[in-house]
């Protein structure tokens, strides 16, 4: 009975999944994450939206029509299909795990990472995403073009194989965005370290005489051999050669045009071993104008186990008083940084937050900026309102210090179309909501930059010369990296939040 009603629900997970549109409104996914809600797993920045949609019912009396004769076959087939999957898995399952999956039962995440560390002084999970995160636009990007050799000592030769398939080379992708990555697990194996990311985005696949929009999740497993170190940043933040840092210019076996080091697939540094694609849905044009009630705001807020520990730790480091550091913090860099941002984002003027945000977090809301221009609509968000600010999750390697905060907020959300048509929201009604922001900066960083100050943090000059790589247009610092102060690396809606 059990097992029954568990095929009943992964049934009902498929045919929700199946169907629907996609939906993006306020910076970080916000109220209209909710208005595409279902029980796929989603972007916690912006990006992908899986979309239950709707289902009607005909008449007819006790007549069954030809539209409810083909569902009812599909939904037998789906089943079937899901059952024998099932079944495969039980059989998985039931087998006597290896050696690799008993350490990785026996551990938690963070336990898992702690052991990595130790192995890896160097290591940073945040410089690690921002390296997949990279890595996955080349993938898409470089498909069935001669640019995928430059890929060859970060893939796998299978996965080589597969990007340069005819097949895939007959549609180019483009307007790649990464929503989420997390890391799901680390593997400490006997000749090898391993770890597995997920990963949610979306992307158009141009097939010539049509577009289609893809939203996918995606499982990666990154492999490198055991005692290999982490490189600095600097070479991580980019797909770029291990040894010298240059950008990834690599001939067909793998050596480095520059500095001519035969770079062999996870040698000197993670290369992708094997990807599985878990759901894959075409979308339609995104409803930039759906809404949905407010959903996990009144959770309460999950803080990590060891976050006294941490604040502990931070203060004796940075020789300060947590509670006025504390306080600094919330008042000089959440939340002019959230006002900052959501004035950008209301006004369209997204250029404007480069300095505030990571690369990733940017272009992954810049694309959506860019839908609502296409479409004529600009999400407006009027009187916001910091209620508070609580702290979260607070950790630090060997590169960079991440807190987490939960912000809660209000405001007057709404769409409104060119002619100031109010299309979606309301602005007579103000929406509460929460969110968790996690910030990094470099370690070392004693002095933040001021994020209420229109000026770079390096040179003091200006922000009026900021280009699209946010570089300083008049002393070149690039100033969003961490390297001079708090910048915003994750947004994550409240309901799915894990800590």
């Amino acid at each position: 009975m059990k097992r029954r009603r568990l095929l009943q629900s992964i049934l009902a997970v498929a045919l929700t999944g199946a169907v629907g549109g996609s939906a993006h409104a306020r910076l970080g996914g916000g109220s209209s994450f909710r208005s595409s809600r279902s029980s796929s797993r989603r972007s916690s920045s912006g990006g992908i939206r899986f979309s239950s949609g709707s289902r009607s019912r005909g008449g007819g009396g006790g007549t069954l029509s030809l539209t409810g004769a083909i569902i009812m076959i599909v939904v037998w087939v789906i089943f079937q299909i899901i059952r024998n999957r099932f079944n495969a898995a039980i059989k998985s399952i039931r087998s006597s795990p290896t050696p690799v999956n008993l350490n990785h039962q026996a551990l938690t995440l963070d336990q898992q990472l702690d052991a990595l560390k130790e192995r890896d002084g160097r290591f940073s999970t945040i410089l690690l995403l921002d390296f997949v995160h990279s890595l996955y636009h080349k993938f898409y990007s470089f498909q069935g073009t001669p640019e995928r050799v430059q890929l060859t000592p970060f893939l796998s030769p299978q996965l080589m194989q597969q990007a340069a398939r005819a097949g895939l080379g007959q549609q180019r992708v483009t307007q790649i965005v990464v929503g989420q990555l997390a890391v799901e697990r680390v593997d400490d194996a006997p000749d090898h370290d391993a770890i597995t990311v997920i990963l949610e985005a979306n992307y158009t696949a141009d097939h010539g005489s049509r577009k289609v929009r893809h939203a996918v999740r995606e499982r990666w497993r990154l492999r490198r051999d055991k005692g290999v170190q982490s490189t600095e940043p600097e070479k991580l933040q980019s797909v770029s050669c291990p040894r010298c840092g240059a950008p990834a210019h690599f001939t067909d076996v793998g050596v480095c045009t520059y500095c001519e080091t035969l770079v062999e697939a996870g040698k000197m540094q993670w290369m992708v071993q094997t990807r599985a694609v878990l759901q894959n849905q075409t979308q339609g044009a995104p409803d930039l104008t759906a809404y949905a009630p407010e959903a996990g705001t009144n959770l309460p807020t999950l803080t990590h186990p060891r976050l006294n520990a941490e604040q502990q730790h931070f203060a004796a480091d940075h020789q300060v008083q947590w509670d006025s550091y504390w306080q600094h913090f919330r008042e000089h860099t959440v939340q002019p940084t959230f006002l900052n941002l959501y004035r950008a984002w209301s006004t369209r003027e997204w250029q404007q937050a480069r300095p505030w945000m990571s690369d990733r977090l940017y272009e992954t809301n810049a694309f959506w900026i860019e839908q609502y221009r296409e479409q004529g609509l600009t999400n407006k968000l009027e009187s916001i309102a910091v209620q508070r600010v609580e702290a979260a999750k607070l950790e630090r390697d060997h590169f960079y210090e991440a807190l987490t905060v939960r912000i809660f907020a209000s405001c007057y959300d709404y769409v409104e179309d060119e002619s100031g048509k109010v299309v979606g929201g309301s602005k007579r009604s103000r929406r509460e909501f929460s969110e968790y922001w996690t910030f990094a900066r470099r370690r070392g960083v004693e002095k933040d930059a001021d994020a209420d100050a229109a000026a770079c943090p390096s040179c003091g000059a200006p922000v009026d010369k900021m280009n699209m790589s946010a570089e300083c247009g008049y002393c070149g610092a690039k100033v969003n990296t961490g390297a001079f102060g708090w910048v915003l690396f994750l947004i994550t809606q409240d309901e799915v939040y894990r800590g």
